[in-house]
């Protein structure tokens, strides 16, 4: 049985979310390698920056949702510094992507990828408005597959592409590295709300359970960032897709204006 590329990045996309997931969890040897890896990018200065870039860059050309590592930055480097190498590796592994899409993914996947109806309107919007509807899409509400692949197989130039993943990660890139910032070390990120349970003293004398303390947990305007840039991506998906259902609609109605003119004239 042949199983469709669609079918089988999902797949991939399901698998890589939930084994990062697990191994964060109950993992504490994976957690502290990150912690270590990512520490050492400061020994190493510039070089450190540019190969995290490379890496971050290679995981997005390979459809690999780890982008949770990309907080880590504003750990290691300051605010500043993280958002530039943010910056850095998505124009990179957003060049790539294109390039991959384009030139390398076959002809017969590309129109395959366009059969449906919502990708079909879609493709309309960003053909007559390539600058709007592609910064509307890289805002929406998608998983960063489509934004990158998905965008890149629309009929979009590349220096469009370009500019809006630019925009984009300026925007973004400065909130992702302050939440960060909040944090002294990975294992920190990743403990925040984890507190090792006390199993000597879970009770008292009487008998009664002894509710154990909570970690500290990001700074309430970091939460405020996070959740506004929430709603905005959920907004800002609602909009696109209102625009495509219009234009299906408008699509629908003149192929049956058309059905009924030709009809009367034969």
């Amino acid at each position: 049985m042949k199983i469709s590329g669609k079918v089988l990045l999902i797949i991939i996309y399901i698998l890589v979310i939930s084994l990062g997931t697990y191994q964060l969890q109950n993992n504490p040897s994976f957690i502290k390698f990150i912690d270590e890896y990512v520490t050492l990018l400061r020994d190493y200065g510039i070089v450190g920056m540019l190969a995290y870039a490379f890496m971050s860059a290679t995981f997005t050309v390979l459809a690999i949702p780890l982008q949770f590592l990309d907080l880590v930055l504003g750990i290691v480097y300051t605010v500043q510094e993280a958002t530039l190498i943010l910056i850095i590796s998505k124009m990179m592994g957003a060049g790539m992507t294109f390039y991959a899409a384009n030139y390398l993914i076959s002809e017969q996947t590309r129109q395959s990828y366009m059969t449906s109806k919502y990708l079909k309107g879609l493709q309309e919007l960003v053909r007559r408005e390539p600058l709007k509807y592609g910064l509307l899409l890289r805002f929406a509400s998608i998983p960063i597959i489509v934004r990158n692949y998905g965008l890149a197989l629309l009929p979009i130039n590349f220096s469009t592409y370009m500019t809006v993943t630019f925009i984009q990660s300026a925007v973004t890139s400065p909130f992702q590295a302050f939440t960060a910032s909040q944090f002294s070390s990975f294992m920190d990120f990743v403990n925040q709300n984890n507190v090792p349970i006390d199993e000597d003293n879970m009770f008292d004398e009487d008998g009664n359970f002894i509710p154990q303390q909570k970690a500290g947990k990001v700074s309430s305007g970091s939460v405020f960032m996070l959740l506004g840039g929430l709603c905005i991506m959920i907004f800002v998906g609602s909009k696109v897709k209102k625009a495509v259902d219009k234009i299906n609609s408008e699509s629908e109605l003149k192929e049956q204006l058309q059905e009924q003119t030709e009809k009367k004239t034969q």
